[in-house]
């Protein structure tokens, strides 16, 4: 009988070994994934593959574990616990993942205003070939409507100057990285990239003088100068989990400040 228990505990043992050596294995690969997605040593494509493979991967052995703990006998109980919260740990990120992706539409191109969309002028040379497209459908437009209805053009009571002068200091606020300005025309082209994958996502800010006296008025019914319209496009990715629209809104409400 003690021979027996020895057995299922040295069998245990090489399960727990061989589980910890593929998900390092499994880490080691995402990780180098990262850093070649960010030196843009690998592209978009090749980094989504891999990561799906580890994830996919990380769940089948998270349910392994799973099946083990629960089929185990009592001694390989032992052995399981922390491989147990390892499991538990997985599919529940996988399941917050999953619940962010179902609560937004499945766009990475977000506008103040859906009639006359800012263009941008300096973006498309940045991009790289399999890029995104800049070219904003009305299907986009539809989505957007649908799921950020209070996005719109921002109104306020200044000059294109003043108005110019805001919109830089509070994108440097933000932490993004300005490449564009041209205050005759009251444009303001900027990039962010994410701090852990490095994904880049392209900005524009249109700032156009309107006539106070022809009636135009905030959201308090003050009289505005000033129209403010931002776009924020996402280069890679066909969701972009509300990034673009919570950048906008964070930019929206330092300028209402």
């Amino acid at each position: 009988m003690a021979l027996e228990e020895k057995n299922i505990e040295n069998n245990m043992s090489k399960w727990m070994n061989n589980l910890v050596l593929w998900q390092a294995c499994l880490s080691l690969l995402l990780c180098l994934s990262v850093v070649g997605l960010r030196t843009e040593l690998i592209p978009f494509k090749s980094f989504s593959g891999i990561f799906g493979l580890s994830i996919t991967a990380s769940i089948a052995l998270a349910f392994i574990v799973l099946f083990k703990f629960v089929t185990g006998s009592q001694s390989s109980l032992q052995y399981s616990a922390l491989s147990l919260v390892f499991a538990i740990a997985i599919i529940g990120a996988i399941a917050f993942l999953l619940k962010q992706i179902a609560a937004v539409p499945r766009i990475h191109d977000i506008s103040t205003n859906l009639v006359d969309i800012p263009q941008f002028t300096k973006a498309q040379a940045l991009r790289h070939a399999g890029d995104n497209s800049l070219a904003f459908s009305d299907d986009v437009a539809r989505q957007q409507k649908a799921a950020y209805p209070k996005l719109k053009t921002l109104l306020i009571a200044s000059n294109i100057n003043e108005a110019v002068k805001k919109s830089i200091n509070i994108a440097q606020q933000l932490g993004w990285q300005i490449h564009f300005i041209d205050e005759t025309r009251g444009l303001i082209e900027a990039t962010y990239t994410s701090n852990l994958f490095g994904f880049i996502d392209d900005i524009v800010i249109r700032v156009h003088q309107v006539d106070v006296e022809a009636g135009v008025e905030d959201d308090v019914g003050s009289k505005a100068g000033v129209q403010i319209d931002l776009r924020s496009a996402s280069r890679v990715g066909e969701s972009d989990l509300g990034a673009n629209a919570q950048r906008i809104k964070e930019f929206g409400a330092l300028l209402m400040r």
